[in-house]
C-alpha cells in the first residue's frame, strides 16, 4: 500500500498541504511586466547606499520612516489623537523607539553604538524622546503625574480614558509588544529613569485592581526583565511576588529569597512624615491634665496648646521622635531642638537618646566620641556669605562623578556642594562664577588648603581681579580649614547613612543631604544656617496650624520689622560665642621625649603611625622631629612608651 501521496506521483503533494502546493505554484509563475517592473525599482532601492544613522537622522527630523512613512514631528503633532493610525500602522514603533535588536519592520535599522551615543547626548532627541514616550502612554490611556506642574517626574498614573484604552489593550495583545519596545528603547537611549514607574504601574494594575488580565504574562516575561538596573528588577519581582495569587504558580523566582528580601524604599521616605499620618490617642490621665490646659482639640483630633505647639501622647511619641531620626538620623540635641518649638513631649529629652542610641546605622557610621581639644579662635566673616571655607572630597563614582566641591560660609554655616568630575581649577572658576557670585554676590574672603586646584596662577590672578582675598591654610592642618573640613566629615556621614538605607546612589542624594545639614541646629548656637541666613524659622517642620492668609496678614508686618533687628542679633550673637583661645600650650610634648608620627598614607592593612622619633624642639601647637623636614602639629603625634632596660647574658670570648 502507498500513501496518497505517492500514488499521486513523486511531484505532487498530499491533500493536506493543497494550500501550500498552491502558493508555490504561483510564486513560481512569471510576474506581470507592471510587478516585474515595480520589483526591479525595490531592488534597486535596497542596493543604494543607505545612511549609517538613520534613527539619529529620523530624530532630528531629516528623514521619514520607512515604509510610506512621516517626520517624527509630523507623528507628534499630528497622531497624538489619532488612536485609530497608532493602532493599525505597525512601521512607526520599530523608529519611534529604536533597539539594538531588529524588529518585524525590516526597513528600519537596529541602533549601532556609535548611533545610541549620539541620541544619548543630543537634547533635541532626548526631548523627541519623551514627547514620543508620552505620546504613547497617552494611547495605553497612561499618563505623567502632575506632567503640567512638574515637568521632571517620571511617575505615572491613569488618565481619563483609561477605561476604554484598556480595553483596547486587551482587545489587541500586539501592544504588549510595543510595550516592551518602548522599555527597552528607553534604557538603551538615556532614559531608563521612565522604565521602573511604567512597569509598576502595570504590576498594579494587573496584580491588585485585577485589570488587562492578558498582560499578566507578557509584564512577567517581558517588561521586568528590560528594566536595566538590576536592584530595580529585583525590586519588581518582589513586588510581583508579593501581590501574586496564588503564590503557588510565581515561577519567576524562589520563593524563600523572596520572602527575605528587602525592597528599596523611595526617596520621598528620607522626609518626615506628616503628622496627619497619626491619630492621637490620649490616654485618661492626659485627658484630665489637658482640661486644665489653655487650648483646645482640633478637627483631627490632636490638642493644641495656646503657644500653638501640639501635645503629643506618650503612646505615640516614641514613634514619631524614631519617624524623625530615621529621615535625618541626627543625634539627641539636634531632634529636641527640631521638636520644642512645634510639640510638647513629656519626656522628649529621654525619648531623643534612646532613639539615636538604638539606631544601628548611627552605630555604625558615627565616630568614636572623647575627650576634644581645647577650642582655638578662627576669624568669621561679618556678613552672610562674604567669608568662605572651600574644599574638594572624594566620593565613590556616580554617573561620572567622583568629588564634590564644598563651600561653607564661616559666619552662618551655610552649605553649598557641587559635584564635579575633576579635581581641577576650571571646576573652582565654573561653581564660583556660575553659581556663588550671581546668587550671594562677591565674597570678600576664601580660605583653602594648599591643594593644587587653588593655588594655580590663573585663579590667584581672578581672585585679585575680583577683589577677593585668597587665604591659603597651614600645610598638613585640616584643622587651619575647619568649618569645611567639619561639613564634609558630616556630609559623608549622613550620606552614608541615606545610601545604605535607599541603596540610592550620593549623587541623587545630594538635595536631600544638603537640606538636612542646613536646617540643622548646631549644638554651639542652637540655630541652624537656614535661621542664620535668611532670619526665619526653618521650613523643614512645619508647626502652624490654621489659615495661612490669615496667619499672613497677622504676622507679615511683624516679620518685616523685625527681619532687620533679627539678622543683626544674630550676627552678635555668632561673634559672642566663638570660643576664644585660652591655653598657653596645647600639648604635654617636650625635647628629648618620644613620639609617634601619624601616616599620611590611608592603607588599610599598614601601619597607622610611624616612628619612635625624638623632639628636638616644640612650641605650644607642634613639634619639631629629626627625621621629618616639616614642623608636625601636635594632633599628629602621641607619646611614646620608654623601652624597657632588657638584660642580655653573652660569653666573652677573651675570658675563656
Amino acid at each position: 500500500m502507498h500513501c496518497r501521496g505517492h500514488q499521486k506521483g513523486r511531484d505532487e503533494i498530499p491533500k493536506g498541504n493543497r494550500r501550500a502546493d498552491q502558493a508555490a505554484k504561483a510564486a513560481a509563475k512569471p510576474p506581470p511586466p507592471e510587478e516585474a517592473e515595480a520589483q526591479a525599482k525595490v531592488l534597486i532601492c535596497k542596493q543604494e547606499p543607505q545612511s549609517s544613522m538613520p534613527n539619529y537622522e529620523f530624530y532630528m527630523n531629516l528623514k521619514k520612516f520607512e515604509p510610506h512613512g512621516e517626520f517624527i514631528e509630523i507623528i507628534l503633532h499630528k497622531w497624538q489623537d489619532d488612536y485609530e493610525l497608532l493602532e493599525l500602522n505597525h512601521d512607526y514603533i520599530q523608529w519611534l523607539f529604536p533597539t539594538r535588536t531588529q524588529g518585524r519592520n525590516f526597513y528600519s535599522t537596529p541602533l549601532n553604538p556609535q548611533e545610541t551615543r549620539l541620541m544619548i547626548n543630543t537634547s533635541e532627541v532626548q526631548q523627541r524622546l519623551r514627547r514620543a514616550y508620552k505620546m504613547m502612554l497617552k494611547f495605553f490611556g497612561v499618563q505623567i503625574v502632575g506632567e503640567e506642574e512638574d515637568k521632571e517626574t517620571t511617575e505615572v498614573e491613569r488618565a481619563e480614558n483609561f477605561a476604554s484604552r484598556f480595553e483596547n489593550l486587551t482587545n489587541n495583545p500586539h501592544n504588549n509588544l510595543r510595550i516592551t519596545r518602548i522599555l527597552h528603547s528607553l534604557g538603551e537611549l538615556g532614559a531608563e529613569e521612565y522604565q521602573v514607574p511604567l512597569v509598576r504601574f502595570f504590576l498594579k494594575e494587573i496584580l491588585i485592581k485585577n485589570r488587562l488580565p492578558r498582560m499578566k504574562k507578557s509584564a512577567m516575561n517581558f517588561f521586568i526583565p528590560a528594566v536595566r538596573d538590576s536592584q530595580d528588577r529585583q525590586d519588581l519581582l518582589f513586588f510581583a511576588w508579593r501581590y501574586y495569587f496564588p503564590k503557588e504558580e510565581f515561577i519567576w523566582g524562589n520563593h524563600g529569597e523572596l520572602a527575605r528580601y528587602k525592597p528599596k524604599p523611595v526617596v520621598a521616605a528620607l522626609l518626615p512624615a506628616p503628622l496627619s499620618e497619626w491619630t492621637p490617642v490620649y490616654s485618661e490621665k492626659e485627658k484630665k491634665w489637658l482640661t486644665e490646659e489653655p487650648g483646645g482639640y482640633g478637627e483631627d483630633g490632636w490638642f493644641q496648646m495656646e503657644n500653638g505647639r501640639m501635645v503629643l501622647p506618650a503612646t505615640l511619641a516614641p514613634e514619631i521622635v524614631r519617624a524623625l531620626h530615621a529621615s535625618t538620623h541626627g543625634g539627641r540635641e539636634m531632634m529636641e531642638q527640631q521638636l520644642e518649638p512645634h510639640f510638647y513631649v513629656p519626656g522628649l529629652s529621654a525619648i531623643c537618646k534612646a532613639t539615636a542610641q538604638q539606631c544601628v546605622t548611627c552605630a555604625k557610621n558615627n565616630p568614636r566620641t572623647g575627650p576634644s581639644q581645647p577650642p582655638g579662635k578662627q576669624p568669621i566673616g561679618l556678613s552672610p556669605m562674604a567669608s568662605l571655607q572651600i574644599d574638594f572630597t572624594v566620593l565613590p563614582p556616580c554617573k561620572g562623578y567622583k568629588y564634590l566641591l564644598v563651600m561653607v560660609c564661616t559666619l552662618t554655616g551655610w552649605v553649598e556642594a557641587f559635584p564635579t568630575r575633576t579635581e581641577k581649577t576650571t571646576e573652582v572658576v565654573k561653581s564660583l562664577m556660575k553659581e556663588i557670585i550671581p546668587r550671594y554676590g562677591l565674597p570678600l574672603e576664601i580660605g583653602s588648603d594648599n591643594g593644587p586646584a587653588f593655588i594655580q596662577n590663573c585663579l590667584q590672578q581672578l581672585a585679585r581681579l575680583l577683589g577677593i582675598t585668597w587665604k591659603l591654610h597651614t600645610a598638613y592642618r585640616p584643622q587651619s580649614s575647619g568649618k569645611v573640613e567639619r561639613m564634609n566629615r558630616t556630609l559623608k556621614t549622613l550620606m552614608s547613612k541615606l545610601c545604605q538605607e535607599t541603596s540610592l546612589g550620593w549623587l541623587d542624594l545630594l538635595p536631600i543631604v544638603l537640606l538636612h545639614i542646613r536646617c540643622r541646629p548646631t549644638p554651639q548656637l542652637k540655630l541652624s544656617p537656614y535661621e542664620l541666613m535668611f532670619g526665619r524659622p526653618t521650613p523643614l517642620i512645619n508647626g502652624l496650624r490654621g489659615d495661612l492668609r490669615a496667619l499672613g496678614e497677622t504676622k507679615l508686618n511683624d516679620q518685616v520689622v523685625m527681619l532687620g533687628k533679627s539678622m543683626q542679633k544674630l550676627n552678635t550673637w555668632v561673634g559672642d560665642n566663638i570660643p576664644h583661645f585660652l591655653y598657653p600650650s596645647l600639648h604635654k610634648y617636650c625635647p628629648g621625649d618620644s613620639v609617634w608620627v601619624k601616616e599620611w598614607k590611608n592603607d588599610p592593612l599598614g601601619p597607622k603611625w610611624r616612628g619612635p622619633y625624638l623632639v628636638l624642639l616644640s612650641t605650644p601647637t607642634a613639634v619639631k622631629v629629626a627625621e621629618v623636614v616639616p614642623w608636625i602639629h601636635h594632633s599628629r603625634v602621641k607619646a611614646a612608651a620608654s623601652p624597657e632596660l632588657t638584660w642580655k647574658v653573652v660569653a666573652n670570648e677573651t675570658n675563656r
